[in-house]
């Protein structure tokens, strides 16, 4: 899982991306650079987070597939924020799931709960529920 630390309140560059031939997810940020430090959050995916904490990119490849709805239910007093989630990670080594949505993909970390916030950045959206991402749902 990924535990909010802080929320960058700027406007980042991030690209997203899908290439099928290799069925490869990828987010990458303006952040990312060689001294970015690479931790494999699972068989499936590789993040790599600057030396302050926050996401230069994240790259699932041949990720489990899910066609289940993913309609995520909202606390009654859940909070939007913009900028770019600075994280922790915790490694657990279970693998996530991706569902293919119109315009995107979502990769999906944790059973379904109650999000209490989202934080967006560009066109990004990180779900979040006890200050831990939930999901992240791209668009591409």
């Amino acid at each position: 899982m990924f535990k909010i630390k802080d929320v960058l309140k700027e406007n980042i560059e991030i690209t997203t991306s899908f290439i099928e031939e290799v069925n490869t997810y990828s987010i990458s940020t303006e952040k990312m650079n060689d001294d970015c430090l690479p931790i494999r959050y699972s068989q499936s995916l590789m993040v790599w987070i600057d030396e302050n904490g926050y996401i230069g990119e994240m790259e699932s490849i041949f990720p489990v597939q899910t066609e289940e709805d993913m309609e995520f239910s909202f606390t009654s007093n859940f909070v939007r924020e913009k900028g770019l989630p600075k994280i922790e990670v915790f490694e657990e080594n279970k693998d996530i799931k991706v569902k293919n949505t119109k315009g995107g993909f979502i990769l999906l970390f944790s059973d379904y709960t109650q999000i209490d916030k989202v934080i967006e950045c560009e066109k990004v959206k990180f779900y979040c529920s006890n200050n831990f991402v939930i999901a992240i749902d791209a668009l591409l």
